[in-house]
């Protein structure tokens, strides 16, 4: 990832920004007794480059595939766009924004879920020292609607997002990343008789190792904390995958 610096004329080209598909072994313990499990994870993304001087605009496309035990868990589809431009040779501001619809099927019966989500960003990046090392900080917030009639109602969310980026070499870079989202829902659950309300924390750490041209390997370690006053809803969850990217 660098900072666009040169002056370019105005064109437009088409581009697959990513296809990646991800083997991911994660264990959760939401519950002191909850068992580990193994899941598969299928994401695609594909969209349009614009390039104005050292604008660019990128509007894409998203899939989203999640396995659990053998069994679908969740279909997601979505679209994003995103704008960037740089201030001066290391620094760079940004605007997104994001829809997607999910739909997640409950292992244990019931009722399947269906969600909308719609997510406007504002973010900062930055290039330290010679260059090879970039930190970027960026808020995000939205509403999550429950079409399916989620008996917590509609959400809210808002929280920042920071993340701190080196490359060695050609090859090899490693990063880290934490953020934290605090999240209302603007309905009264029955069972529990209040508003739910929650904040969620996220660290992760990853090396990145490119293979060849386009191709690399990442190495993840992540860890979660929800905390929710709703006691159900209250969680730790750790993660350790590898992914493999193949860049066009």
């Amino acid at each position: 990832m660098t900072l666009p610096t040169s002056r370019t004329a105005r064109h437009l080209t088409f581009t697959l920004l990513g296809l990646c598909a991800a083997l991911a072994a994660s264990s959760a313990w939401a519950q002191p007794d909850c068992d580990h499990t193994c899941a598969i994870r299928l994401d695609a993304r594909g969209g349009i480059r614009y390039l104005g001087g050292s604008l660019q605009v990128r509007p894409f496309s998203t899939t989203d595939s999640l396995a659990i035990s053998n069994s679908s868990y969740r279909d997601a589809t979505g679209l994003s766009a995103d704008w960037r431009y740089p201030i001066d040779g290391g620094n760079q501001l940004s605007l997104g924004g994001t829809t997607s619809n999910r739909a997640q099927y409950p292992t244990l019966g019931g009722q399947n879920q269906a969600t909308q989500t719609n997510t406007l960003s504002v973010g900062w990046l930055t290039a330290l020292g010679d260059g090879s090392t970039l930190f970027s900080l960026t808020a995000a917030g939205g509403m999550e609607l429950a079409p399916s009639g989620r008996e917590d109602g509609d959400k809210q969310f808002f929280g920042p997002r920071a993340l701190l980026q080196r490359s060695f070499n050609d090859r090899w870079g490693a990063y880290v990343t934490f953020g934290a989202t605090r999240a209302r829902y603007v309905g009264t659950n029955s069972l529990y008789g209040f508003a739910r309300e929650e904040s969620l924390y996220d660290l992760s750490l990853g090396v990145t190792w490119a293979v060849s041209k386009g191709i690399s390997v990442r190495p993840q370690l992540s860890y979660m904390r929800n905390i929710s006053n709703a006691e159900l809803y209250g969680y730790d969850k750790s993660d350790a995958s590898i992914k493999v990217r193949l860049d066009y």
